[in-house]
C-alpha cells in the first residue's frame, strides 16, 4: 500500500491487531498519513493500483472489490481473496482503530 499512497503507513487493526483472530476473521488496516482529505477517492486509486497490477498476481486477480464510498461516513475497501480464503478490509486515517488496537 505503501508503494501506491507515497508518505503513508499500514496498520494491522482489529482481531489481527489484537492477536485475537480466529480462522473466520477477516484483516482489518489503517492507512494513516494520508493527507488526500477524500478518503474514498484514496482507496479507489488504490484499488484501481491493485487491479492494475493484477496480471501479475494470481491472488490479486481472483480478488473481488468493492469500495463503500461516497455518503459513508467511513469509507471502507473491502478485498475478497477467495483463494486464499479470507477478506481485507482497508480505511484511511481511522486513528480510533488505532489506538484500540494499542490498548
Amino acid at each position: 500500500i505503501s508503494r501506491v499512497l507515497c508518505g503513508t503507513c499500514t496498520v494491522l487493526v482489529g482481531s489481527h491487531g489484537w492477536g485475537v483472530e480466529t480462522i473466520l476473521s477477516d484483516v482489518d488496516l489503517v492507512i494513516m498519513g494520508c493527507t488526500d482529505a477524500d478518503h474514498a477517492e484514496v482507496l479507489s486509486k488504490l484499488q484501481q493500483r491493485l487491479q492494475e497490477a493484477a496480471p501479475d498476481d494470481e491472488l490479486v486477480a481472483e480478488a473481488t472489490f468493492v469500495l463503500v464510498g461516497g455518503f459513508a461516513r467511513v469509507p471502507v475497501l473491502t478485498v475478497a481473496l477467495p483463494e486464499a480464503g479470507f477478506s481485507i478490509d482497508v480505511c484511511v486515517n481511522q486513528l480510533s482503530s488505532v489506538k484500540d488496537t494499542l490498548f
